[in-house]
């Protein structure tokens, strides 16, 4: 093969890579506040959410949480939806995280959702505060009145783990979580006049496995043509 043509696309490929890179990278990055998809035959997918603190009507990085869902699996039939969690204070100011909570969408009504571990008592419809209003499941610390008042929670620089299940009327498919929330208390000093707010939900997008697998397969490819280009031409292109 010519060895300028050799070159040319040796770099035309090392270009693409880059762009697929960028791409990759970008995805990891990129918030997102679109639903997360979940797939019944897919287990252990694992999505990350970020929450940033409203109070009193105004976006705040004073409290903060963040927050990793695994889907298990799903059992019985496709009608049952299990997943584990992770979720984290990791706010500024002193604060108590009382609960969490998101819409379903599905084409099967729920029957009926529980949960273990930091937050194991649950609510449905319950319609939080700063303008956000009804969520369709939320889980709390203790049981209490609803989701967004009552005693208990994760504090400053906890961390709480657990599970829960959403159990549907039908065998379903595919379902989707949305509108992700989390309830801040006792926050101390106050901000905005406030002791009490919210954390809104934006989603860290990961890149699927085939992106992966295509940026590993990129660098083969380019690492094989290296190989096998003439020698004048690996050493033009190393020097260019």
């Amino acid at each position: 093969m010519n060895a300028g043509l050799h070159k040319r696309r040796v770099i035309n490929m090392y270009k693409h890579l880059i762009s697929l890179s960028f791409f990759a990278t970008s995805l990891v990055a990129m918030p997102s506040t679109a639903a997360v998809l979940i797939d019944s035959s897919v287990s252990g997918s694992t999505f990350s959410i970020d929450y940033e603190g409203k109070v009193a009507g105004s976006m705040t990085s004073l409290i903060s949480a963040s927050q990793e869902f695994t889907f298990v699996g799903a059992t019985n039939g496709n009608t049952t939806y299990n997943f584990s969690y992770s979720l984290a204070n990791d706010s500024t100011n002193a604060s108590r995280l009382r609960s969490f909570g998101f819409d379903v969408t599905s084409t099967d009504t729920i029957s009926s959702f529980s949960a273990t571990g930091a937050y194991p008592f649950s609510a449905a419809n319950n319609n939080f505060p700063e303008g956000l209003g009804v969520r369709e499941i939320c889980f709390r610390a203790t049981g209490g009145n609803n989701c967004t008042g009552g005693p208990n929670g994760l504090t400053q620089n906890q961390t709480g783990i657990g599970t829960f299940s959403i159990n549907f009327a039908d065998a379903t498919n595919t379902i989707e979580l949305d509108n992700f929330v989390t309830r801040f208390q006792s926050i101390a000093p106050g901000i905005n006049g406030s002791d009490s707010g919210v954390g809104i939900g934006t989603m860290n997008a990961v890149p699927e496995p085939a992106t992966w697998m295509m940026l590993i397969f990129g660098f083969g490819l380019i690492g094989g043509a290296l190989r096998t280009a003439p020698v004048a031409s690996r050493k033009r292109f190393a020097l260019s």
